[in-house]
């Protein structure tokens, strides 16, 4: 696989002339997104953080009814669904978070984004400056739902989020993202189909009900 550098739109150092663009190469030690700042990791923990990465997006939304074609951690990082149409905006929301907060939970880091850091990050996307990023992503939709009140946009992005890692570290749905995440380390590519089994393998139904119930 090839050597992966991501980072977020809406960190500081995009805001530089001639900021890099989504897995560009990287001279160095690959960056990867972790909130709003870059993070240099040793060679070798890029693919684990990629993994657990898309395994959190694909696994989050399947359990909330929106089914993954496949993911990836081939060249660019990526799940592909099919129509989020029948998804609340806190269900889309939530799919945006996972990815972030099931790379920092491998981890073991419990960390959602604070006021302070998502007020920056509305600040972006409102001065038209934030990209396509998962949190850039969730700012726009928070402060479409909150009417672009920032007070009201951040307070519903720290109530998703909170549910979000706790769906997350909840032991099944932990379960389905480690073999979504070992098996995309193993790979690079699953589709919808290998995804779906390993989470239905783990997360009974009333489960996912009670997931769709908290975010609804």
């Amino acid at each position: 696989m090839k050597e992966i550098a991501r980072y977020a739109c809406c960190a500081p150092e995009a805001a530089q002339p001639n900021p890099r663009t989504f897995d560009a190469p990287n001279i160095g030690a690959p960056l990867l997104a972790i909130g709003p700042e870059l993070v240099r990791v040793p060679a070798g923990r890029r693919y684990v953080e990629a993994a657990y990465h898309e395994a959190g997006h694909a696994v989050v939304a399947h359990v909330l009814g929106a089914s993954p074609r496949f993911a990836t951690i081939d060249n660019s990082p990526v799940v592909v669904f099919g129509s989020l149409a029948t998804l609340s905006a806190q269900e889309r929301v939530a799919i945006d978070l996972a990815g972030d907060l099931a790379e920092r939970w491998a981890c073991r880091w419990a960390h959602c984004n604070t006021d302070e850091e998502w007020r920056a990050k509305i600040a972006r996307v409102r001065d038209c400056l934030g990209g396509r990023c998962d949190d850039c992503n969730a700012s726009r939709q928070a402060l479409v739902e909150c009417a672009f009140n920032d007070a009201a946009a951040i307070a519903w992005l720290r109530r998703v989020a909170d549910a979000v890692l706790h769906m997350v570290r909840t032991r099944p749905i932990w379960g389905a993202i480690c073999s979504v995440a070992e098996d995309l380390k193993t790979s690079g590519t699953l589709d919808g189909a290998e995804i779906s089994r390993r989470v239905i393998d783990v997360v009974k139904p009333a489960d996912a009900n009670h997931w769709k119930g908290l975010l609804s």
